[in-house]
């Protein structure tokens, strides 16, 4: 009993100590994983401090290459603390477009005067760079912002721009490689420095990157359209889920983008912007107001879509620093330059006159009495400023003919006078003329007029009186003018002219008088026969114009041009020459005036022909020798948009040359057009399938019942949809867009050689572009199938409205052009070093 009790006691103790020991264990592990927890929970909160740091290391990264991205694309000159510069030129050491100069842009800085570095070769850059302490990002800065949360770790950040001379790409156009490093410097731990490298690919954003180009404000269902503003609203419209209108190429929109009223219920979804509206110097605008987000990311500002009065802008939009000031000049929304083209137009038509009768018939013979007394008269006769008299080599000046009766001689030309010369054809009208032997009445005689000499006329033959025409061409400033020829007129003696019977039959009129009509021979004219079939309005077959001689006592008077007006001193008159019918009419245009009607004070075209036809001196070696020689890159064509935009040549002959003032319908038929300038553009009721490049005052798709698909880049003033077309559904996108191709190809348009024939752009029958060996027929085969091959009209490869090339001031012949991009479009190839 007592073994068992003291067994118990010696257990308990046991059972005692175990518990302690146990305790006492337990409060040894308690103590180590407190203690551990500690250490863990610190590391981890290094951690992800660090973690926190490098994220935001990473965002401000981004900020700085987002940043240097936008002046590349911008153009901008940086300054030291790499803040754009407006005192931007060629010589600017950080100016960005010297990265991205071509061997050709070179030539033509260098053609065109433009100051640049010496040698030109180093005009284009190699590298930008510079080093810009932190300190001094000041809130005044753009990049205060982005930096501030590292302006306790870092001291300084380095950029970089560089032509990549190590990429992999093959550069087949006007792209640049450009890579873009950007460093920053920690203050006291090299193991915390940040670098970015990213490599891009450089490219100038042409007109036709868009698919469609507005020339003012965008409103979404607010306002309304303006012609003469170039504003645009597009209504909001019931649709069904699978129609409406998508954008699936990028827009520009040239100055605000309104989106419908705040209240606006339920959100307008006939119009979808999938790819990125671009805003030429405006901003996105909301209840007259620029546009607010209720919160920045919260909840119902995530996304674009969400949107609760607008869900349709997808994509985005971006920002241009300025407006396209060339649509602004190119609808007449601001009052353009109508004369700098004169010297060019008139150059042109000079030019073609000789080979082109078109260009010459609507020109007319003008007369101009300067001063007359009693048997005498001094006149001028003019062709105009595009025509000019020439001479007839085969037929023999010194002929005439007369019907005066027993006259045998009724002219007689100068010895000096060149018998195949004559430049006019003359006939005179002797009315009430006694003939010698015969009877008084109404006689003809024909004879020539030379550029130079004398002609004398016997009415009654060399025995009675006479008259004298003295003829010299017009000299100005000591050249001669081939469009002119001055003329004396001179009675000698008493011409024996008096009232007579016409036995019922008048030629003309009773009255006694001398009439003189005069046939010029110009271009239309060849051996004295005229050339000349209709074409174009205004059409004037004969050039002829004349004056006309009344009875005073025994002098002869001037007293009227042909249509017996009367006479009207130093001023140009027309006539039908003829006929006794009222002075030829003639459009009353400037363009007309400025090719036709012969000035009041001459112009030296002598001397205006000098500088038409002329040619670059082959001696010397810097001679431009282009077909449009080079512009410095200061010059503005801006105010020249509409004249530039004018460039169809199938229209080059209508009134306004190169404007097609009518509507222009396009329909079922699968061609690649493009056309401009056209007063109206109309879709086609039944066409599903447009492509081309338009500039059209007025775009407008007609009411229809089925799908469109519009390929290209259309630039407009007014955008006038019916509103079952947004029932039907518009997809409208640029040649660029990844589905063109193939929809291109499909209908026949892409796959084309130059005769016409389809050729195969199936991808088994093509070869690999990357093989070495690739040989010229598979070269074209890819290049037809590709829609760059559809680029084929010099403005849509500009990058912007504003034109690149022009006239340099109203005394130029020869368009002159820039070979400069203003906008560009960067790609992303590929980013390094952790970022």
């Amino acid at each position: 009993m007592n073994h068992q009790r003291t067994f118990h006691k010696q257990l308990l103790r046991s059972q005692q100590g175990s518990v302690l020991l146990m305790a006492i264990i337990s409060g040894v592990i308690v103590c180590i994983m407190f203690f551990a927890s500690i250490a863990y929970i610190e590391t981890q909160a290094k951690m992800m401090a660090r973690s926190a740091n490098k994220t935001d290391r990473r965002i401000v990264m981004d900020g700085l290459y987002a940043y240097t991205v936008n002046a590349v694309k911008q153009s901008w000159c940086l300054s030291s603390t790499w803040v754009e510069e407006l005192n931007c030129t060629m010589n600017h050491p950080r100016n960005t477009q010297r990265l991205l100069l071509s061997d050709e842009t070179l030539l033509f800085i260098r053609n065109s005067g433009t100051p640049h570095p010496e040698p030109l070769s180093s005009t284009r850059l190699k590298s930008i760079s510079t080093t810009v302490q932190l300190s001094n990002f000041t809130e005044s800065h753009p990049l205060f912002s982005v930096v501030r949360p590292l302006k306790e770790e870092y001291s300084q950040a380095t950029f970089t721009i560089e032509r990549d001379a190590t990429a992999i790409s093959a550069v087949r156009g006007k792209e640049v490689p450009l890579k873009i490093t950007i460093f920053l410097k920690h203050k006291s731990e090299r193991q915390y420095d940040e670098t970015l490298v990213s490599k891009n690919i450089v490219y100038p954003r042409e007109l036709s990157y868009f698919s469609l180009i507005l020339a003012n404000d965008l409103y979404l269902n607010t306002k309304a359209s303006s012609a003469s503003s170039g504003n645009n609203r597009i209504n909001s419209t019931p649709i069904g889920s699978s129609s409406g209108l998508r954008f699936e190429s990028p827009v520009f929109v040239n100055g605000d983008l309104h989106l419908p009223a705040s209240g606006f219920r339920p959100a307008m979804k006939n119009v979808t912007f999938v790819d990125k509206v671009v805003l030429g110097g405006g901003k996105i605008m909301q209840d007259n107001q620029p546009f607010m987000v209720k919160t920045a990311g919260g909840e119902g500002s995530m996304f674009n879509y969400e949107l609760p009065n607008f869900a349709g802008l997808l994509g985005g939009y971006e920002l241009d620093p300025g407006r396209d000031t060339g649509l602004d000049f190119l609808y007449n929304i601001v009052p353009g330059d109508t004369n700098s083209f004169n010297a060019q137009v008139l150059c042109r038509a000079r030019l073609m006159a000789s080979y082109d009768l078109l260009i010459t018939n609507p020109s007319q013979l003008w007369a101009r009495a300067n001063s007359a007394s009693a048997n005498r008269a001094q006149l001028s006769f003019n062709v105009g400023n595009v025509d000019n008299f020439v001479e007839q080599a085969t037929i023999n000046g010194y002929e005439a003919i007369t019907t005066v009766p027993n006259v045998a001689t009724a002219a007689m030309s100068n010895a000096s006078t060149t018998a195949g010369t004559p430049i006019m054809k003359g006939r005179v009208y002797y009315n009430g003329l006694q003939a010698p032997g015969g009877a008084r009445g109404a006689y003809i005689t024909d004879f020539y007029v030379h550029r130079e000499g004398t002609v004398t006329l016997y009415p009654t033959g060399t025995a009675g009186s006479s008259i004298t025409i003295r003829t010299a061409p017009l000299v100005v400033s000591g050249r001669t003018q081939f469009n002119q020829v001055d003329m004396t007129v001179e009675f000698n003696g008493t011409l024996d002219v008096a009232p007579y019977k016409t036995n019922g039959s008048v030629l003309f009129n009773s009255s006694p008088s001398v009439k003189f009509v005069f046939e010029a021979y110009d271009y239309g004219y060849l051996n004295g026969n005229n050339l000349r079939i209709p074409g174009g309005a205004p059409y004037f077959r004969n050039k002829t114009n004349g004056v006309t001689f009344t009875r005073s006592g025994a002098d002869m008077v001037l007293v009227a041009n042909t249509n017996n007006l009367g006479v009207n001193f130093n001023k140009w008159q027309t006539n039908s020459g003829l006929e006794a019918s009222p002075d030829y009419s003639f459009p009353i245009t400037s363009e007309y005036i400025g090719l036709h009607v012969p000035k009041d004070t001459p112009e030296n075209l002598a001397e205006f022909d000098d500088r038409c036809f002329a040619t670059p001196n082959p001696g010397n070696s810097n001679a431009d020798f282009s077909a449009f020689p080079a512009a410095t890159w200061d010059t503005s064509f801006a105010r020249q948009a509409r004249n530039a935009w004018m460039f169809n040549a199938d229209w080059s002959n209508r009134s306004t040359p190169g404007y097609y003032e009518g509507v222009w319908t396009y329909g079922t038929s699968t061609t690649f057009t493009t056309h401009s300038l056209v007063r109206e553009c109309r879709i086609d009721p039944d066409a599903t399938l447009i492509a081309g490049m338009f500039a059209c005052e007025t775009f407008r798709i007609m009411a229809r019942s089925k799908p469109l698909r519009i390929i290209g880049t259309v630039i407009t003033n007014q955008l006038i949809i019916e509103p079952s077309a947004f029932n039907a559904g518009i997809r409208w996108s640029s040649i660029y867009h990844p589905q063109a191709t193939q929809e291109l190809i499909n209908a026949g348009i892409l796959g084309r050689d130059k005769a016409g024939a389809l050729m195969s752009c199936a991808p088994g029958t093509l070869a690999p572009l990357w093989q070495a060996n690739i040989g010229i027929s598979d070269r074209y085969a890819h290049w037809v199938c590709n829609p760059v091959s559809l680029r084929k009209a010099d403005p849509f490869k500009w990058t912007t409205v504003d034109p690149d090339c022009g006239i340099v001031n109203a005394r130029d012949t020869l368009v002159k052009c820039k070979k400069q991009s203003k906008r560009f479009l960067i790609k992303e190839v590929s980013r390094g070093k952790g970022l």
